[in-house]
């Protein structure tokens, strides 16, 4: 499990902007994972113990830019909906989702 934490915050109270108004367009990102198996079903299951990272992310043209340890990103857009699309590339392959916001 990853789990990604943060409020978007765009110019003009939208949620459409590059970024908070008056700020640069850059942010820092704190995501944390663990607790889980890799390979669990394979004959080497390997543990992902808990941690956490910050990582320099970027508004450019209304999405947010993550630049991942090792040249991978990942992005995310605000949709209309209050979701978020999130875009993973790493090593030439690209992976889509939609984050949902989770009930308080």
């Amino acid at each position: 499990m990853i789990l990604v934490s943060g409020v978007w915050l765009a110019s003009g109270g939208s949620a459409s902007g590059d970024g908070p108004p008056g700020r640069p367009p850059h942010t820092r990102v704190i995501v944390a994972w663990g607790n889980g198996t890799v390979g669990a079903g394979t004959a080497h299951p390997r543990r992902v113990p808990s941690d956490w990272q910050r990582l320099r992310g970027q508004f450019v043209e209304g999405a947010l830019q993550v630049s991942l340890p090792g040249g991978g990103t990942w992005s995310y857009r605000l949709q209309p909906d209050g979701t978020l699309a999130a875009t993973q590339t790493w090593h030439g392959e690209v992976s889509h989702a939609t984050m949902t916001r989770a009930l308080e």
